[in-house]
């Protein structure tokens, strides 16, 4: 059978069992079905549809209970089918705990995605990945070109994260103490109002070619800042939240707990779980569709992250198959928005 011509009420108790579980991770029986249900069937008629859905591997036997719970593949449906009607009205949707006029925003992209990943992590309650690269950001706060000699130069960096770089290289021209005063603070008022190192290099090259007068100590210049900002624009990577995964009872073992934390530990992981398709706004992976071993038992939900249009890096969430999928698909998109809405 094909199952997206799955009959209606058999996907309505799916679907219900998928809920129920995903609040109280018990397996369901029929009788629960037909008790708290309003599908207005026995629990005779429950027993044979659930038995036919497990035929289906759409759920599967508890060994300690007569009841259900869903498979890897009943939440594969499950989800195809949330994230369709997502898909359909996403720009509707609601959340608002990011809510922040533009004009208050005082604060780089690389704090905005920490705290959004913070609140990310509290209200779904799991565990947030995120990867920043290049071009997020221009990692340099000030520079200054000094003379040190008739030909000589030194160009001093410093950098966001507070260090100071230096390089020092030679011009066959004399280039006067006013001229390096009118040049320094072009470059410093390009570096303030560009918003990436696209933006900047963009810009830099159209004074290069109208200052010609200039032209050796503005390549040199470019030269060196384009080192620097390879330097700084390595992806970087971040976990919250990890200490959530002892409130699930999917982690009550202890061995499952140390194998989880120290895959988590290792920065190679971290980016091998993100450097996934994102075709459409939020894709979902469950299970062995993550493609690590350790992971089977766990669902990974992704979306991208874009400033001016350049793509940034990353977020995403990963917990146990027994997922909120439906409100972390939600929550996860919206605060991604209002990331991209509140820098551009």
């Amino acid at each position: 059978m094909n199952y997206k011509d799955l009959d209606i009420r058999k996907k309505n108790i799916l679907y219900y069992i998928i809920e129920e579980y995903l609040l109280h991770p018990e397996p369901v029986g029929s009788r629960t079905i037909s008790k708290n249900s309003n599908l207005g069937v026995s629990a005779a008629t429950i027993r044979n549809e659930m038995s036919d859905l497990e035929d289906l591997e759409l759920l599967k036997k508890s060994h300690a209970s007569s009841g259900r719970i869903p498979s890897e593949m009943g939440y594969k449906l499950y989800v195809e089918e949330a994230l369709t009607s997502f898909r359909e009205q996403f720009t509707n949707s609601s959340n608002t705990a990011l809510k922040v006029k533009r004009s208050d925003l005082n604060i780089d992209v690389e704090q905005l995605v920490n705290s959004a990943a913070e609140i990310l992590s509290s209200m779904t309650n799991n565990v947030v990945i995120t990867s920043l690269e290049r071009p997020y950001s221009i990692g340099i706060y000030h520079v200054e070109i000094l003379k040190i000699s008739k030909y000589d130069y030194v160009l001093l960096m410093v950098l966001k994260n507070g260090e100071v770089n230096s390089s020092i290289f030679n011009l066959r021209n004399n280039i006067s103490n006013e001229d390096l005063k009118k040049i320094n603070f072009l470059l410093n008022h390009l570096i303030k109002n560009s918003l990436t190192v696209e933006d900047f290099e963009e810009e830099f090259t159209e004074i290069i070619q109208k200052l010609n007068n200039y032209f050796d100590l503005l390549q040199n210049i470019f030269r060196i800042l384009k080192i620097e900002f390879t330097n700084f624009g390595n992806i970087k990577t971040k976990i919250y939240g990890l200490t959530n995964i002892f409130n699930l009872p999917e982690y009550n073992d202890l061995e499952k707990v140390k194998n989880f934390f120290q895959f988590m530990d290792k920065k190679e992981n971290i980016i091998t779980l993100l450097d996934k398709t994102i075709e459409e706004h939020v894709e979902v992976y469950i299970g062995s569709e993550i493609g690590i071993p350790i992971l089977n038992e766990n669902s990974l939900i992704l979306t991208n992250l874009f400033l001016n249009n350049y793509y940034i890096g990353k977020i995403g969430v990963i917990g146990p198959l027994r997922m909120d999928y439906k409100n972390t698909i939600v929550t996860l998109y919206n605060i991604s928005w209002k990331i991209v809405n509140m820098i551009d």
